[in-house]
């Protein structure tokens, strides 16, 4: 539904590599979703770099109209902690449609790691987070990513990242040394 991403962590290519994020129309994506819909498709999934950002953070709106055609089940990926707004979470919980395994890239558990990376949240902040959505969705499950070795990060800070882990208790962790 995205292309390209806006973000600049200090350790991802996309925004040089794909450009700056670039929205497709609400009208084409409710169009292609019909139409696989039509051809008898039962699932869809949303892809975007940051795909809870779509439009202007109006990401929730699309989520919700798509929600309610006929599918069995709407997933989503990637988003990233600091677009995950409490508009998006409600639309999440009003839907039983929608996927309960969220995918919420935590990158680092250690805030002076999060602050190289140019990621914009605290482990704090990302632990509230998670609570909030928990707290209203149902059910609900999270993956994530995790970026483990990355330049200057002591054996401490790696494992404030396991600490945060064992807190969320994610069901899938896609691990990249860096």
């Amino acid at each position: 539904i995205s292309f390209g991403c806006n973000n600049f962590c200090s350790y991802c290519i996309v925004p040089y590599a794909r450009g700056r994020e670039e929205s497709r129309s609400e009208a084409e994506i409710l169009k292609e979703i019909d139409k696989v819909i039509s051809d008898g498709y039962k699932k869809v999934l949303l892809i975007g770099q940051n795909v809870n950002s779509w439009n202007k953070d109006k990401f929730y709106q699309l989520l919700e109209k798509v929600a309610q055609k006929d599918l069995e089940k709407i997933s989503f990926v990637s988003s990233n902690p600091w677009d995950f707004s409490d508009k998006l979470i409600e639309v999440i919980a009003k839907y039983p449609n929608i996927d309960r395994l969220i995918h919420l890239p935590l990158q680092s558990g250690d805030d002076e790691i999060l602050k190289k990376m140019n990621r914009r949240y605290t482990s704090q902040e990302y632990l509230d987070l998670v609570k909030k959505i928990k707290a209203k969705v149902k059910g609900v499950r999270f993956s994530t990513d995790i970026i483990v070795g990355f330049p200057t990060e002591t054996e401490e800070q790696f494992q404030n990242t396991v600490k945060v882990c064992q807190k969320v208790d994610y069901e899938i962790a896609y691990l990249n040394k860096y």
